[in-house]
Formats: structure tokens, C-alpha cells, sequence
């Protein structure tokens, strides 16, 4: 302000010692007159101009994300079933031919239907898992710091040990604490595939799997163990959903997973932890009723695909 007035005074001395003829003044009057008309006729800039609203479409209405309603589709398939698991895993979608990452003449993300020369590897690098990691529990600080608005992340580090057993109908998985060797809660289940969904995500470093999968509570099983996967997690729930980053070693005569010739993988999962509220929601789709099914799916690809996106390179 004050090199403003210093240097209006400068020019009022200079225009004093001016001689200037009536033909310049007159110039200047009018030039004076007109600056004032113009401010004048200028709309105020201290009034605020309403936004402009664009309506959603010449339907007024939104129209569906294609993925979100083919996967609320899919998943809506087994939601009557009591023991179901719904999850979705980060990876890549390896073409068998090549033995690398899938790739296909699309731009954007994409629903893949079942083919048999594509497999899906669920193994991350140690640098991806660290990644994570650190990303994940920055949110957990973040959320629970005085203040916070929204639903808060809880966070768990759990050492598990699976043991696989042959059974009639498939494995029997046994789960029990590591450290004391205690079978945990509903420890004990017969886990059989049901489906799969691939979503090919090209924008992103990783693509992901949505699985679905039966988990029938069983009875300890007797005999010798196929193999043990020991697995070091840790587990961030949030809402109706919880991410599971896990650090796994398979021991024993049991598949390698993904093909990792070490034994060891990094493996980051998105599960639906409360499927009561979302099972409530899809039958009231059905009857046709005032439901929030839709919203539901999208909250649950919202976590998966923003984990993916965030995701770094190997």
C-alpha cells in the first residue's frame, strides 16, 4: 500500500510541472469521465455470480457405472448362501502364452469373462507390501486423531498358521494363532470356490479378482497335513469392509502359490466383513423396494479400485 501512495505522489509532482495545453486537458476530462462510466456500468466484484447447474443428462438422471452394476449382479447371485465369502484381491491377470501381464487393445478398466489361457496371480512384490503398509496405517493415524469426522479405521497384527487337510468335498482349512498354536473362532472350514470375476485394469499397476467362495464351519480333522501356509497380517477394518495385508510362506508338499518358487507371498485382500447388512440391502432390491444394493457395490469397488490406483510399480 504504502509504495502505491509513493508512487501516485510522484506522478501528481510530475504532472504539476507539466505544461500542458487546454486540447490535453480537455483529453483528460474526457478520459476521466469515461474510466468513471465504465466502473460504473461494471458489475460489482464483490457479488457472487450463482454457479451454473448442469443437469445429470437429458433423462435427469445418472446413468449406472457398467462395472459396478455387472459386479452387484455377480455378487447378488450367492448372497442367500449362509456361509459365503466375497473378497477381492490385487494382482496382475498373466496371459498364459506370454507368462506376463495381460494385455488387451482397451484403454480403460473392463470385466473379463472366464478364459482358460488367463490366470490371475495374486502375489505382490516386498516393495508393494511396504508400500501399503505405510499408506494404510497413515489412515488408521488419520482417522483416529482427535477431530476426525468420518468412521474410523481399526488395525489389527495377527500370526496365523493354516493347515490344510484332504477331506471328502475338498481341503479342510484349520487356522489357529501361530504364537500359542490355539484354534481361533470359526477356525475350522471346508473352503470351496464358487465363482470369479477378473477386472482388467490397464490405468493402474495391478488388476484384481473378486472371488466368491463357500466357508462351511467343519470339525477338526484327523490325519496327516497336506501343507501350512504361515501367515503374518495385518488387518485394517472400516465400515462394512476390511483389508487384509498378509506376508505368507507355504511349507509343506501343497502348490507354491503363484508360482513363487521361494515359498513366499505378499497378498492384499478386500473382504466384505458385514454381509448381513449388504444381504438386507439386495433383498430389498428385490422386493422392489427403497435400497441402497447399488451404493453398497460401488463402496466396496471404491476401497478396491482406489487401492489399486495407489498401488507403485514392482
Amino acid at each position: 500500500m504504502s509504495t502505491k501512495r509513493k508512487n501516485s505522489q510522484d506522478l501528481g509532482s510530475e504532472s504539476k510541472n507539466l505544461k500542458t495545453s487546454p486540447e490535453v486537458f480537455n483529453m483528460f476530462d474526457h478520459f476521466r469521465m469515461s474510466s468513471w462510466l465504465y466502473l460504473t456500468s461494471c458489475p460489482k466484484t464483490n457479488e457472487k455470480k450463482a454457479p451454473y447447474i448442469c443437469e445429470l443428462s437429458i433423462f435427469n438422471r445418472q446413468a449406472h457405472d457398467s462395472i459396478v452394476k455387472v459386479v452387484a449382479e455377480f455378487i447378488g447371485r450367492y448372497l442367500d448362501r449362509p456361509n459365503v465369502e466375497i473378497e477381492a484381491k490385487l494382482g496382475l491377470l498373466i496371459d498364459k502364452n506370454t507368462h506376463s501381464r495381460l494385455h488387451l487393445p482397451i484403454m480403460t478398466e473392463a470385466a473379463i469373462t472366464q478364459d482358460r489361457f488367463i490366470r490371475f496371480q495374486s502375489d505382490m512384490s516386498q516393495a508393494q507390501h511396504q508400500h501399503f503398509n505405510q499408506m494404510l496405517n497413515t489412515r488408521v493415524n488419520e482417522t483416529n486423531s482427535a477431530g476426525y469426522k468420518g468412521k474410523r479405521i481399526s488395525y489389527k497384527h495377527l500370526y496365523e498358521k493354516d493347515t490344510f487337510y484332504v477331506a471328502k468335498g475338498g481341503k479342510i482349512r484349520v487356522t489357529c494363532d501361530s504364537r500359542t498354536d490355539e484354534i481361533k473362532e470359526d477356525g475350522i472350514v471346508q473352503k470351496t470356490r464358487l465363482d470369479s470375476m477378473d477386472i482388467y485394469s490397464p490405468l493402474n499397476n495391478l488388476d484384481f479378482r473378486i472371488s466368491i467362495n463357500d466357508e462351511v464351519p467343519m470339525e477338526l480333522p484327523t490325519g496327516k497335513p497336506m501343507h501350512v501356509r504361515i501367515k503374518d497380517r495385518l488387518s485394517y477394518e472400516h465400515d462394512l469392509w476390511r483389508v487384509d495385508l498378509t506376508q505368507v510362506k507355504t511349507q509343506g508338499t501343497g502348490p507354491q502359490s503363484n508360482g513363487n518358487s521361494s515359498g513366499m507371498t505378499h497378498e492384499l485382500e478386500i473382504e466384505v466383513s458385514n454381509l448381513e447388512v449388504l444381504r438386507n440391502e439386495h433383498n430389498l432390491m428385490k422386493q422392489g423396494k427403497a435400497n441402497q444394493y447399488l451404493h453398497f457395490i460401488h463402496c466396496f469397488l471404491n476401497n478396491v479400485r482406489l487401492l489399486a490406483q495407489y498401488s507403485k510399480k514392482h
